[in-house]
């Protein structure tokens, strides 16, 4: 899941994203920012990504077709930002 998110985040051009702490600074992905995991709500990280909320972010480009490899993903938003796919 963290080779998908990372494909993501540079095909999204993350380092102009509004939103981008802890995105591929070596944190586990469960940390990053608007990154939600399997586990949190009982104050533990996670280990399967959830949701995904960037909505509002200043994404752009076209999101990956990798995505779909995130089997646990339930929310992945991305409304008002500037991508394709």
């Amino acid at each position: 899941q963290r080779y998908v998110m990372a494909l993501l985040y540079i095909i999204g051009q993350g380092n102009d994203w509004q939103y981008n702490d802890f995105w591929l600074n070596g944190s586990h992905e469960c940390e990053w920012q608007y990154v939600e995991c399997l586990g949190e709500e009982r104050g533990q990280v996670g280990k399967n990504v959830t949701e995904l909320n960037l909505y509002t972010n200043s994404i752009k480009g076209f999101i990956p077709s990798e995505i779909g490899f995130l089997e646990h993903l339930e929310v992945f938003d991305l409304a008002r930002n500037k991508i394709k796919g």
